[in-house]
């Protein structure tokens, strides 16, 4: 358990710190993709919103229905009614071009989205940037047959964006990470740090920690339910088996 915890370091006013190569959800934004069921085009300058609902940038996205060749269709190929779709082939590009405004301690970011029925993440190259980050991804969307359900996405779904980014190295943080020392802060910083290492949520229990405000966390199933982080360490502790 002591190694879970080793990564984190208190800086000043116990602020978390979280080593620089550590993949860190920045926040997401919603696409509304009604407009492409109607052939329409949608470019959107979106607010990246993390997960206390604040603003922590933006993205420059852009869906546009195409040809089979995946040229742009021009204006006056709108639909008045989506069902016109039925059963004809649909070619889209998404688009995801930069983010600006991102927080000043991010080195690198990159973009990932799940269109329609995709299984696996779309993700964008990862980019080194200060204020902008080019991303210039585009992927081709063929759909061969549109069908009721996928007009029903359209209408009443959107694409989900994630932003995830790396922290710049601090001077110094090589040897912070060396030398780091078992602390624990609040509910969030606990629940980042399992993330971190690759914990999955599902194979945690729920334990009683001792923090500066009793409260029941996640951790790994080294420990057994009910117990403390002290009484666990104790148990592992080389005297404790004497």
């Amino acid at each position: 358990m002591r190694r879970i915890y080793s990564a984190k370091v208190r800086e000043e006013k116990d602020s978390p710190w979280e080593p620089a190569d550590c993949e860190k959800l920045i926040g997401t934004c919603h696409v509304l993709l009604q407009s492409v069921a109607y052939n329409i085009v949608i470019q959107e300058k979106l607010v990246i919103s993390d997960f206390k609902g604040q603003d922590q940038g933006h993205v420059d996205i852009a869906i546009v229905p195409c040809t089979k060749d995946f040229k742009p269709v021009g204006e006056d190929k709108f639909v008045e009614d989506p069902k016109e779709l039925l059963g004809k082939p649909l070619f889209c590009i998404v688009k995801i071009t930069a983010a600006q405004g991102l927080p000043q301690n991010i080195a690198k970011s990159f973009c990932r989205y799940k269109f329609y029925l995709d299984k696996d993440y779309v993700q964008t190259n990862e980019i080194s940037g200060t204020i902008n980050f080019e991303f210039n991804h585009e992927k081709q969307v063929t759909i061969k047959s549109v069908t009721e359900q996928f007009i029903e996405y359209l209408n009443n779904e959107s694409l989900y964006i994630e932003v995830w980014g790396r922290q710049k190295a601090g001077k110094g943080q090589k040897e912070k990470t060396m030398k780091a020392v078992p602390t624990w802060g609040d509910r969030h910083d606990i629940l980042s740090l399992l993330r971190a290492c690759n914990y999955d949520p599902d194979e945690c229990i729920s334990i009683y920690m001792h923090l500066q405000k009793d409260a029941w966390m996640k951790a790994p199933k080294t420990a057994k339910e009910g117990q403390t982080i002290e009484e666990e360490e104790h148990m592992n502790h080389p005297r404790a088996k004497d």
